[in-house]
């Protein structure tokens, strides 16, 4: 089992697991401050009404060190975060529908939790209830966020069609710099993946393990060693390409400075992503 998933599992001691009284869980949400505007005087966040962003915008901020997939060749160097996130529960499937999840509810949320309203964890607990439940759907995408592995499992199979699947995720027991540092590239393999569509699971900050997962579509994927030149560390990790990135706020296009539509973009999995495909060698 991958330790993505089972180091999530070993945490669960009932409901008393979960309570922080104030919170210590891990709130590096990635640089989404300047789209959300949170206010806990108001108990509920607001989001700012110009701000059009798209879930595939927030990834690409998400993950960083994104490049175009034609120069992810042996000796190609980057820049890259891996960031180390604490492990917290899953929630078993019959509390993860009786637990609230609702800008809605947020109050009681926080007290149900012993989470201090003013709180920098209240703040980012916000930030990930906006991004699983007000983020507009872009024309047939399909994403939902869920909190525990059973539901997990089960979306996966409902979105790839069969129980046959293959599980990617990095080795979260492995210690990583928590700085941008260079890395070089010393091996590429390209993966097979049927369909090309994969079910990618982004691990979110919150008191117990919120993931949010949607379908991707027009994908490749990429196993890859990655030596840290200031450490000389050695890494092994998977790269994904999208090649449907046409939304114009998108930030790794203009980073890179090309047009949507230019080429495949890629970029590093994060240390708890979970990503599902069907598995190749099935009959």
């Amino acid at each position: 089992m991958p330790e993505a998933i089972k180091n999530n599992l070993l945490l669960w001691n009932g409901e008393k697991s979960l309570v922080k009284n104030g919170g210590d869980f891990d709130s590096n949400m990635g640089n989404i401050d300047d789209v959300i505007v949170v206010t806990i005087s108001k108990k509920i966040y607001e989001k700012k009404e110009h701000e059009k962003l798209s879930l595939r915008a927030w990834l690409t901020m998400h993950h960083g060190g994104v490049f175009v997939e034609k120069n992810l060749l042996v000796g190609m160097k980057l820049k890259h975060e891996f960031h180390n996130i604490e492990n917290v529960p899953f929630l078993p499937k019959k509390m993860e529908k009786s637990m609230p999840f609702s800008k809605h509810k947020f109050t009681n949320i926080l007290d149900r939790l012993s989470i201090k309203h003013n709180s920098l964890d209240a703040t980012t607990m916000n930030k990930t209830i906006w991004l699983c439940l007000d983020i507009p759907l872009e024309n047939d995408e399909k994403r939902t966020c869920i909190q525990s592995l059973e539901g997990m499992v089960d979306y996966a199979i409902k979105e790839l069609g069969t129980k046959n699947l293959k599980v990617f995720t990095m080795n979260t027991d492995a210690k990583y710099p928590n700085v941008k540092q260079e890395y070089i590239v010393t091996e590429v393999k390209k993966l097979v993946v049927p369909g090309n569509y994969a079910l990618g699971c982004h691990k979110l900050s919150y008191p117990y393990a919120v993931y949010l997962c949607h379908r991707q579509k027009e994908i490749s994927q990429y196993a890859v060693t990655l030596i840290n030149t200031v450490t000389k560390v050695a890494i092994d990790s998977n790269v994904i390409c999208h090649n449907d990135l046409y939304a114009p706020d998108v930030p790794a296009l203009r980073e890179l400075g090309i047009m949507p539509g230019e080429g495949p973009i890629c970029h590093l999995y994060v240390v708890d992503d979970i990503i599902w495909t069907v598995n190749p060698n099935q009959n």
